[in-house]
């Protein structure tokens, strides 16, 4: 096991546990379901494998780099809790700061540069601006940014918006225009942003398509939208697995199942 791989290995076993815990009490004061520290994990595992990819492909990862933006993956929405728009990042950076101060995660040299990831990931002018250069996707800030956008994909993803959008007050009839400009914005930012990880760049495109078509083809499933927005955000204790069995409408069962897939592929 190369060095990257060690310190993966022991923040796997050793620093994830105690932040996800951490997160997880945060967000049982709000339910955000699509938001929460699943959420996060999510966010984890995918600044993980982008950083394995990248090792892969001959690149140095420090492992610094690695625990820097790992750390940051599970701080950056849970400023949501404080403000729900798109400032939220400050208050994300706020709250992991508190938590650095009382536990030794990480050396407090450190701290500056994981709190501007944080602060930093949902800055649409950043994403847009990054080109596939080697200094941008070794980037912290970079890093941090493009792993949430790899939770926007899927079906996953297409609850995370119509979550968002919302508790942000986005009207019913302007979350599937919405969703769809923003997603292939997102989908052309990590093409672009990591296009030398070919097959990894493939895998997670395929993944926005599925997003992208997901809001093409609402209008067409008119039940769809109302039934999420009252079963899945805000909800308390969602059982998709009792729902699945038991919801008679085809088009709401359908993306139930293919939803559960997502999650338990997600888990592995």
């Amino acid at each position: 096991m190369n060095r990257l791989g060690c310190e993966l290995d022991y923040l796997n076993r050793h620093i994830l546990p105690p932040l996800l815990s951490h997160v997880g009490e945060l967000f049982a004061q709000r339910s955000m379901p699509a938001h929460n520290e699943q959420h996060h994990q999510r966010v984890w595992r995918h600044c993980q494998s982008l950083l394995q990819a990248l090792s892969n492909a001959g690149h140095d990862i420090a492992p610094q780099l690695a625990r820097n933006a790992l750390i940051a993956c599970m701080f950056h929405d849970t400023g949501l809790l404080v403000d729900i728009g798109e400032s939220h990042g400050k208050h994300s950076a706020a709250i992991c700061a508190d938590y650095l101060k009382g536990h030794n995660v990480v050396d407090a040299s450190e701290h500056a540069a994981i709190l501007e990831a944080i602060a930093q990931h949902d800055n649409k002018q950043l994403r847009c601006q990054t080109t596939a250069t080697t200094t941008n996707m070794l980037s912290l800030n970079v890093l941090v940014a493009t792993a949430d956008d790899l939770d926007a994909a899927g079906l996953v993803g297409a609850v995370r918006y119509i979550e968002i959008y919302s508790q942000r007050g986005i009207a019913a009839n302007d979350i599937a225009p919405r969703a769809r400009q923003n997603v292939a914005q997102r989908r052309n930012n990590w093409s672009n942003a990591y296009r030398p990880l070919c097959d990894l760049v493939a895998l997670h495109s395929a993944r926005f398509a599925i997003t992208e078509q997901f809001f093409e083809q609402l209008p067409q499933h008119p039940e769809l939208l109302p039934w999420i927005m009252d079963n899945l955000v805000g909800a308390q204790n969602i059982d998709l697995q009792q729902f699945a069995k038991t919801e008679p409408s085809e088009p709401v069962g359908n993306f139930l199942n293919k939803l559960l897939v997502e999650l338990n592929h997600s888990a592995q």
